[in-house]
């Protein structure tokens, strides 16, 4: 993997850690960083040890969005077909991803990188940490997925008003609607998001953790028969497992479980 610049990269065990690394910038998202953000998913993705990757930002923020510094010709082709060939495929990475993803937000989580933050499994918030749209001030309107995600964590009144009046969505509100999982002190986001991204890679099974993310995603569009099934089917898979297995006999040998993802 080539050196990194803009996006930094470290592994402990099992948990990898993703950081935007342009500060300077508010991790404005250009070229160089979606591109080493691709690696870096890549990375942890085919390493068999990471089961949870943590996604933060360097600096005073999470991210700012898209650079609007960054000329037309950087993208790669028409503004739809930049999004969804940069922006969508990178979220998408996440969103499919068998490995569970915590955001660990602080400062401004603005633009398109909010659909990074909220396609997140599970998000940890700096009391500091806020959302915010500003497209429709530059007479755009939020992409990567944004709305969709919005409209189920808020629903559509509290939704179109961040879009439409550009209220900041603070850490306390997000905790409040469900969105966030935990608020904590600036100081204390990136040990606290380590800490819960390594209690789930060390207590939950990776197989337990792949297929209820599924159903979880799922969930948010399917019929509960359909869900049911779907949940049958994978009950019928993990249950045939080495990890099951393993799992009932540290259960009835009173002991933790030692887990292999398989």
């Amino acid at each position: 993997m080539p050196d990194q610049n803009t996006v930094l990269y470290s592994a402990d065990g099992p948990v990898a850690l993703i950081a935007f690394n342009r500060p300077d910038a508010l991790n404005a998202s250009n070229h160089a960083l979606r591109t080493e953000l691709s690696q870096a998913m890549d990375r942890a993705e085919m390493d068999p040890a990471i089961r949870v990757v943590v996604l933060t930002g360097e600096g005073r923020g999470f991210a700012a969005g898209a650079d609007l510094t960054e000329s037309f010709t950087a993208r790669r082709g028409t503004i739809n077909e930049h999004i969804l060939k940069d922006h969508a495929r990178l979220i998408d990475n996440i969103v499919q991803s068998d490995k569970a993803y915590v955001a660990a937000l602080a400062g401004a989580t603005a633009g398109v990188s909010m659909a990074y933050a909220l396609a997140c499994d599970m998000i940890i918030m700096a009391e500091n940490a806020f959302l915010y749209s500003p497209f429709a001030a530059i007479g755009l309107v939020p992409d990567g997925g944004t709305t969709w995600m919005l409209v189920r964590a808020f629903g559509h009144q509290k939704a179109f008003e961040i879009v439409a009046d550009f209220a900041r969505v603070s850490a306390a509100e997000c905790l409040h609607a469900g969105l966030a999982n935990q608020v904590v002190p600036a100081e204390d986001l990136r040990r606290t998001a380590l800490e819960r991204a390594r209690t789930i890679a060390t207590r939950a099974a990776p197989l337990s953790i792949k297929y209820a993310k599924k159903l979880l995603r799922h969930a948010a569009t399917a019929g509960r028969n359909e869900i049911t099934r779907l949940e049958a089917d994978f009950q019928f898979v993990c249950d045939l497992s080495e990890d099951s297995k393993e799992g009932v006999r540290a259960f009835l040998e009173k002991r933790k479980p030692v887990f292999r993802g398989r």
